[in-house]
């Protein structure tokens, strides 16, 4: 009876530390989302000219192997609706990937002035929506 009632203390403190600690699986994440001129990041903007490239970056943390990032990108029509323009998406290679990440939006003609929207998702979970102008 003795070394039942130890069995179940220890077992009991080994649930409790396991859910204490999580299961030990990285939780993927995307941060420090932000609009730029450049793939790097460092021209942070939300107003581009006709002629630009669009960039949006974030950082990818604790990404298991196969994490999908999604941008899909938009303009916002005068009624306020958004018309898709392209979407693209990077699936990840490695285990437990961190590191920056970006997607660009390029054109050989000219934008039309107007507003515009980038969406990231994050395995299908819309993680945040960014509005930009083109002056």
């Amino acid at each position: 009876m003795k070394l039942s009632f130890i069995t179940f203390v220890v077992v009991l403190a080994g649930m409790i530390l396991l859910t204490a600690c999580g299961s030990g699986s990285p939780e993927a994440s995307l941060s420090d989302i932000h609009l730029a001129r450049d793939p790097e990041g460092t021209d942070a903007t939300s107003v581009f000219s006709a002629t630009d490239t669009f960039y949006v970056v974030a950082n990818i943390g604790s990404a298991p192997k196969g994490t999908t990032v999604r941008a899909v990108w938009s303009g916002i029509n005068a009624s306020g609706g958004a018309e898709v323009i392209t979407e693209g998406s990077r699936t990840m290679e490695e285990n437990n990937f961190s590191g920056p990440t970006f997607f660009e939006l390029v054109t050989d003609d000219i934008w039309p002035l107007g507003e515009y929207q980038v969406e990231l998702f994050l395995n299908d979970a819309l993680v945040e929506t960014i509005r930009f102008t083109v002056e």
